[in-house]
């Protein structure tokens, strides 16, 4: 299932939002691959949205560490499950119990509901600091 990015998927936060549609566009890879019967272009796509994702999570996290976000743990643990989550897929995937679609299919719901709940929250905080020193 291909995902379109919409207006109603942004958070205000240019850089995180940038990285949210990259992400996207990885997983979209990932599905025409995997429906293209590609395994080895597959596998290569969801080796590299594994390392843009944890590049993306270091990115909030310092965020979070840098404004003392008192959210910041609960989030990070987030990011920990979807990383140990992810691995036990990745490892039914090369045994052959799982096809790619279906971890780029959880990634997708994933991040949807993790951008909707713990990315909002601190995004709101982010832009509200951000508006506070600025004195709006």
């Amino acid at each position: 299932m291909l995902l379109k990015w919409t207006p109603l998927m942004e958070l205000g936060i240019n850089e995180i939002d940038a990285q949210h549609r990259f992400l996207f566009e990885l997983l979209n890879c990932v599905h025409e691959a995997s429906d293209q019967g590609d395994p080895e272009r597959t596998k290569q796509l969801l080796e590299e949205l594994g390392k843009h994702t944890e590049i993306h999570f270091g990115h909030e996290e310092d965020l979070m560490a840098d404004c003392n976000y008192a959210g910041a743990e609960a989030h990070r643990q987030e990011h920990r499950k979807l990383f140990l989550q992810v691995a036990d897929y990745i490892d039914e995937l090369n045994a052959g119990r799982l096809v790619a679609s279906s971890v780029a299919l959880f990634m997708q719901r994933w991040m949807l509901h993790h951008m909707a709940t713990a990315d909002r929250e601190l995004c709101a905080m982010l832009s509200h600091r951000e508006a506070r020193v600025l004195g709006r």
